[in-house]
Parts: C-alpha cells; sequence; structure tokens
C-alpha cells in the first residue's frame, strides 16, 4: 500500500491541462449543484433576495479559486514538484480546506464561528468537491485521449512531451532507437517488447534533443538524433559516415558537424 502511494503520477501539468480541467470542473459544478442541490445548499446561503439558481452556481467560484490558486501560483513556488498518489490525496484535501473557508466566508452565518461551523463544512465539500473533481478530471483525460499514467520507480524511465508539454509517451530510454524530423513534427522510433515502434509528435527536434541529450541520444545530422546504445555499425562510404541502428534498416548519415559526437565509437568500429 505504501509503495503505490509513493509511485510518482502526471496530473495537470501543463497550463492548457489545468485550464481545460477548471473549465470542466465549473461546468460540471453548475450543472450538478442546480440539479441535485446536495445538502439543501441553497438554505445556506444568506442572499435569497437573488435568483436561486445564481445563488447556488456561485458555491462553485470558490471550488475554481482555489484550483487556480494551487495549480497556478503554489505549483509555481513549488519548482520541480512531482506528484505521487499520497501528494495528489494531501494537495485535494488542502483544496478543500481552503474552499470550505471560503465558502464559510462568504456564505455563512457571520454570528457563528468558523471553527463550529468547520467540521460540517470540510464534510459537505469533500463529498460535493470529490464527486466534480473526478467526473471533470475522467471527462478531462477522455477528451484528451490521455490515460491516468502512474510511472514506474525505474529511473530509466523517461517522459517526451509535445509542444503544448503534454506527456505523449513515456518509456525506457535504452528502448529509443532514434528520432528523425519531419516538418513540424518528431517521429520516434523505439523498441516495445523487442518490436521496433514509432510514434509521432508535434515537437522540435531541438526540444526533444534538451529531453533526450542526457542519456546518451544526440543528433548526427540536422533531422536526426540517435541513441548510441542503439548503434551497431559505424562505417565510411564515399567520405560519408553511415550509422546502422539495431533491428532497423535505417542508414542515417553522420555529418561532420555531429561527428563528435560519435567519434569515439566511431574509433572502435574502424
Amino acid at each position: 500500500m505504501l509503495t503505490w502511494l509513493k509511485k510518482e503520477i502526471y496530473f495537470l501539468e501543463s497550463k492548457r491541462e489545468k485550464w481545460l480541467f477548471i473549465a470542466i470542473f465549473f461546468i460540471f459544478g453548475i450543472l450538478f449543484i442546480n440539479l441535485f442541490e446536495p445538502f439543501n445548499i441553497y438554505s445556506w446561503s444568506n442572499f435569497k433576495n437573488l435568483n436561486k439558481s445564481l445563488i447556488l452556481s456561485l458555491y462553485i467560484l470558490p471550488c475554481c479559486a482555489a484550483i487556480i490558486f494551487s495549480q497556478f501560483l503554489v505549483r509555481r513556488l513549488l519548482k520541480d514538484f512531482k506528484f505521487t498518489i499520497l501528494k495528489l490525496i494531501l494537495w485535494i484535501s488542502f483544496e478543500i480546506l481552503l474552499v470550505t473557508l471560503l465558502n464559510i466566508y462568504f456564505f455563512g452565518d457571520p454570528n457563528t464561528p468558523i471553527l463550529s461551523e468547520l467540521p460540517t463544512g470540510i464534510y459537505h465539500t469533500s463529498l460535493g468537491m470529490l464527486i466534480c473533481y473526478f467526473i471533470s478530471y475522467s471527462i478531462l483525460q477522455s477528451s484528451t485521449k490521455k490515460e491516468f499514467y502512474v510511472a514506474s520507480s525505474n529511473e530509466h524511465l523517461i517522459s517526451i512531451k509535445d509542444y503544448k508539454e503534454d506527456v505523449k509517451i513515456t518509456l525506457d530510454f535504452n528502448c529509443i532507437l532514434y528520432v528523425k524530423s519531419i516538418e513540424n513534427y518528431v517521429q520516434i522510433f523505439y523498441l516495445l517488447n523487442d518490436i521496433p515502434k514509432n510514434i509521432m509528435i508535434r515537437n522540435t527536434l531541438k526540444n526533444i534533443e534538451l529531453t533526450l541529450k542526457p542519456y546518451d541520444i544526440l543528433r548526427s545530422q540536422r533531422s536526426y538524433l540517435v541513441n548510441r546504445n542503439q548503434i551497431s555499425s559505424i562505417e565510411k562510404q564515399n567520405k560519408k559516415f553511415i550509422i546502422q541502428v539495431n533491428t532497423t534498416e535505417e542508414e542515417i548519415s553522420l555529418s561532420n558537424s555531429f561527428l563528435e559526437n560519435f567519434k569515439d565509437l566511431f574509433t572502435e568500429n574502424k
């Protein structure tokens, strides 16, 4: 159980995902609270002179404000913050507490002490907010065609993102064969259970190079990155160096500009 709680996860990693989640949460939350009016929430309000639907919808605003605060401000302060299952549970608990305090402040009885309303407020906020959280995140994952992926603790795993900073694939960097630039996309060739596969990702080769360079996946020419650990041979043909990659028939030229990246391997194979 403890090991599962410590697993690293990907949760609202890009600005686009965060804003989409907040928008879905806002729309679903308004529909949910107006259709079901959980816990007879309308009776809590001190603004009975306003339209009932408007009053009920106002309860969603503190929820969205808390999520914006935590996702855009708090996460920005916590540089290089990585979510785990346990951290996500604590994170949502913090948001629920914040929403409860905001609701008590704006909609509660000013003559009643906050501490006396806090337990009931947390209970009601937790049930309502968790429903909206689960449904909204499920809709987000479905619309972006991404699963709630729990990354392995394997230190060899690397996540590759597109130009919007959305994670498109996570794999063992040793399985990457080479990367090819095709206009506004990169095509990543890799092994899955020893079977060659490939995936197209909208991004620049330069951005992907920055991600992969620490893993010995280096540029061989203007349009290619090659995994040094997946090279089967480097040959000189008519004053040109040609790289042969394992399990593929692809012959990748090695330009003089990037010869230094593979010079030691060429010497070994000479």
